[in-house]
């Protein structure tokens, strides 16, 4: 190596610590002053730092750091510091993350009385362990959650960096992807990697069962207590300087009731008076939706989701990275043709090739997830497709183009109803019978009385059949 490569090393190494130390700064400064600082879409000449006042790799980072562009974000954390953390570094993380959230859970609960005590001993802990450089926190979690050799980079895992150092996102947000994803595995990737680039932030990732996890995290004896406390801890921890990220992973999937609605409009509200951030992770985008819409400006789907929940599976290379890992290099090709996912989207979703592996079937189109509502409010657009029966048993696609029903329907004999004025047919609607695709490619028939939860993608769409084709061929 040359002088001058030397040199410009040291130089960019000097100027990366600056950088980074500079967007510390400025996170500390966005919890006191959260309007004051730099915005991704502030117009010029409003609240925003003239560009000329920096110097420009100073602008520019700035810039990235609240870009609601993914890839621009990714790229500052790959380039910053000493690039992303290895898997063996990664792991040591972890085992300390499983080793301090016991420690959280050994914290006496609240019982609905002197309620400014244990706000000061949950800050006081906190404030303990972001000075030790612990600020990452999973309760709950297991040893093994966390894969030996983790795939970096994917598309979810990239958006949760975007969203979580983004210090112009305040209030909660939804984002959302495929169930089967690797949400979870890139929420806690995500975490560790930015525990040291946010040293002044509290990163919680609390899993499954939203009332157990809020008694978990704010430490409480009822759920019922979550307002007050909640409300009380996020001014506590602004009050000393702390950002608290809270994500809730896989809780909100299913329709909300009223306590869960109520529960999310109190964290909302008190998280953007405060400027921190709670995040839903979410298997669809009708389930992002309804938490977006649950409380005005505080409750939001984030700038940087801006792709379909089934844009978010694995490429080709991260699936062989996978597969890599497990030592399954040799059958590589094979287990990628069969376990790509039959859609539009293509692709692949880790659980799906995982589930192949050990049993040898295939993936399917997939179901929506459960979302927010389905079973109770009409669909505005159904997807059907015409079927035939191929035998005694099996039914087909006919080969003629799928289409929407655009009228609201709540139930299969509304479906029914709707298909026949669609077609114009000059047959009974009671005579048409409907099915849908099964996990296993099977179509199952559906009763009349049965909810229309299904059907908001033509790859999901459901099938139907009329009398003179309901017969098997001779």
């Amino acid at each position: 190596m040359t002088a001058r490569s030397i040199g410009s090393t040291s130089r960019s190494s000097w100027l990366k610590s600056i950088v980074m130390l500079l967007l510390i700064w400025h996170n500390a400064f966005a919890v006191f002053f959260p309007r004051c600082t730099l915005g991704f879409a502030a117009p010029a000449g409003r609240g925003q730092m003239p560009r000329r006042s920096l110097p420009e790799f100073v602008s520019a980072a700035f810039d990235i750091a609240q870009d609601p562009s993914v890839q621009a974000a990714w790229g500052l954390v790959v380039t910053s510091l000493d690039g992303l953390k290895s898997a063996a570094d990664l792991s040591e993380a972890f085992g300390q993350v499983l080793k301090l959230s016991n420690t959280w859970e050994q914290q006496a609960l609240f019982e609905g009385n002197d309620l400014p005590e244990h706000v000061s001993r949950l800050t006081k802990d906190i404030e303990e362990r972001l000075q030790k450089g612990q600020n990452v926190l999973i309760p709950g979690a297991q040893d093994g959650e966390l894969p030996a050799q983790p795939v970096r980079g994917t598309p979810f895992e990239k958006l949760m960096t975007a969203v979580l150092q983004n210090s112009r996102l305040i209030g909660t947000f939804a984002v959302y992807a495929e169930p089967g994803a690797g949400k979870s595995t890139a929420a806690t990737l995500a975490a560790l990697e930015l525990s040291e680039r946010l040293p002044t932030d509290l990163i919680v990732l609390l899993q499954n069962n939203y009332d157990l996890q809020l008694k978990r995290f704010f430490r409480l004896s009822n759920v019922e207590f979550t307002a007050e406390v909640a409300r009380a801890l996020f001014a506590s921890l602004r009050q000393k300087g702390i950002r608290l990220r809270l994500m809730f992973d896989n809780v909100l999937d299913s329709a909300m009731g009223r306590q869960d609605e109520d529960t999310t409009r109190v964290l909302a509200r008190a998280a953007a008076e405060h400027a921190h951030q709670v995040v839903f992770l979410v298997q669809s985008e009708n389930s992002a939706a309804a938490i977006a819409g649950l409380n005005g400006d505080t409750t939001s789907i984030p700038p940087q989701q801006t792709r379909a929940a089934a844009a978010y599976r694995w490429s080709r290379e991260e699936t062989l990275d996978l597969l890599q890992g497990l030592g399954l290099s040799k059958e590589a090709d094979e287990i990628l043709e069969q376990s790509q996912i039959p859609d539009e989207f293509g692709g692949w979703r880790p659980r799906s090739t995982k589930i192949y592996i050990q049993t040898r079937r295939k993936p399917t189109a997939p179901r929506p997830a459960p979302g927010t509502g389905a079973s109770s409010a009409p669909s505005t657009i159904v997807w059907v497709r015409e079927l035939i029966r191929k035998d005694t048993q099996e039914y087909t696609l006919s080969g003629a183009n799928a289409f929407k029903i655009k009228e609201a329907v709540t139930d299969v004999d509304d479906l029914k109803e709707a298909i026949e004025k669609k077609e114009k047919l000059r047959i009974a609607a009671s005579k048409i019978l409907i099915f849908s695709r099964q996990e296993d490619g099977e179509w199952r028939q559906e009763e009349e009385d049965a909810a229309v939860n299904r059907g908001a993608t033509k790859s999901d769409s459901y099938g139907f059949v009329l009398p003179d084709a309901s017969q098997p061929p001779s």
